[in-house]
Formats: C-alpha cells, sequence, structure tokens
C-alpha cells in the first residue's frame, strides 16, 4: 500500500470517528435538553425543532410527543456530515423565559448546564484521541 493510499485511509478513519462523535453527542446533548424542559401541558417540550444548516422559525401546533421531537434530534444528526451545522430552537413565546427559570421545575441557566457538561465530555474525548 502507498503512502498516499494509508495517509487517506487515516484521514477517512480520523474523520468517521470525529463525525460519530459529533453525532453521538448532539444526539444525547439535544434529548437530554429536551426531556429536561420543565412540563405544564408538554407544549413547550414538544416544540423544540432540530434542523441542519439553518435554524427552525416555526412554532408546532398543539402538543407533540416528546419522543418525536428526540426523533426528530436522531434523524437530523445522523444526516449531519462533517462542516454542517445541527441547530435546536424553541419558538415558543414563553421558552426564553422558561429557559431562564421561571418555571419552578429548574433553575436559570439549566440549558447551559446540560451544554456545559457535554462540552466537558467533548473535550475530554479529544484529549483522548491525541
Amino acid at each position: 500500500m502507498s503512502f498516499k493510499s494509508e495517509f487517506d485511509r487515516a484521514v477517512r478513519i480520523s474523520v468517521d470517528a470525529a463525525e460519530k462523535t459529533i453525532r453521538a453527542t448532539a444526539i444525547q446533548m439535544f434529548s437530554e435538553i429536551i426531556k429536561q424542559t420543565p412540563v405544564d401541558t408538554g407544549r413547550l417540550r414538544g416544540n423544540w425543532q432540530t434542523s441542519v444548516n439553518s435554524p427552525a422559525y416555526g412554532v408546532i401546533d398543539g402538543i407533540r410527543p416528546e419522543v418525536v421531537a428526540i426523533n426528530e434530534v436522531t434523524t437530523a444528526a445522523v444526516s449531519l456530515n462533517m462542516g454542517e451545522k445541527l441547530y435546536m430552537a424553541n419558538n415558543l413565546p414563553y421558552a426564553y423565559r422558561i429557559s431562564q427559570g421561571w418555571s419552578s421545575q429548574r433553575p436559570s441557566g439549566w440549558i447551559e448546564n446540560i451544554i456545559s457538561t457535554f462540552q466537558a465530555a467533548l473535550d475530554k474525548k479529544a484529549r483522548e484521541q491525541r
């Protein structure tokens, strides 16, 4: 095997491993945000929308089950390619207030705490791969 083909193979393996790690982390992190979203009627939790390369701007009418929102996360993450961006949005008018602690079910900063936890795990994984 030539040096070039060995190098190309090593690059492919590295890119594949990075993509798998990013996808798995996104699925876990976004799912955790959905699961930890405070529930009154369920509308807020079901209005999390996941998309690739541009955020969703609409609002989902009615109450969408949590599992549907999580399945959407998985579908979007699996289709993600290196260099693309994965977005998660909740466009209900009160979503931001709830994320800032307006619900007695979750303190202010709960989404940031989830993101920080997953960022730390990704940083650790990156250090291990060096």
